[in-house]
C-alpha cells in the first residue's frame, strides 16, 4: 500500500474505534434519563437551543443539532499547473508564479456526521424525545 492509503485507513480505523464503545441503544437509555426532567436542568446541561417551537397549548418542542465535518485529504498535489518552456521549469517552485494547488476536495475522503435531538417540553417538564441522524451515539 502506498502512504496515503495508510494514513486513511489509519484515520478512519481510529475513528472506527472511537465510535466501537457508542451505540444508539445507549443515546436512547440516555435520552429517557431526561423524561421527568425540568426544562431548565436540559438547558443547563445541552446548552442554548438550535431550535424551538412553542404549539398552541403551551408545549414545546427543543431541537438541537450537531454537525461535525471529517475530512481525510489526500497527499496528490498539483505543482506547477502552468506550462513553463525550457530549463525555467525547473526553477519554478522558487519564482513569484509558483502554483501549489491541494485537491483534496476531489481525491479525499469527506464526511458529515449530524445529530438532531428533539426534547417534547409540557407543563417545563422533559415529557419525550425524538432523534434523528448518522452520529446520535452515548458511551
Amino acid at each position: 500500500m502506498k502512504p496515503s492509503y495508510l494514513n486513511i485507513f489509519g484515520a478512519l480505523s481510529v475513528a472506527l474505534l472511537l465510535t466501537a464503545c457508542a451505540s444508539t441503544q445507549k443515546y436512547d437509555q440516555m435520552l429517557n434519563g431526561w423524561v421527568g426532567k425540568p426544562e431548565s436542568t436540559l438547558l443547563k446541561t445541552w446548552g442554548a437551543p438550535s431550535a424551538r417551537k412553542i404549539n398552541a397549548d403551551g408545549s414545546q418542542v427543543i431541537t438541537f443539532t450537531q454537525v461535525q465535518t471529517l475530512t481525510v485529504p489526500s497527499e496528490f498535489y498539483l505543482y506547477n499547473p502552468y506550462p513553463l518552456e525550457g530549463d525555467v521549469s525547473v526553477y519554478a517552485p522558487f519564482d513569484g508564479d509558483y502554483a501549489f494547488t491541494p485537491y483534496a476536495q476531489n481525491l479525499g475522503i469527506s464526511q458529515e456526521y449530524i445529530c438532531q435531538t428533539s426534547f417534547y417540553i409540557q407543563n417545563n417538564v422533559v415529557t419525550g424525545w425524538k432523534w434523528k441522524g448518522n452520529n446520535c451515539l452515548a458511551n
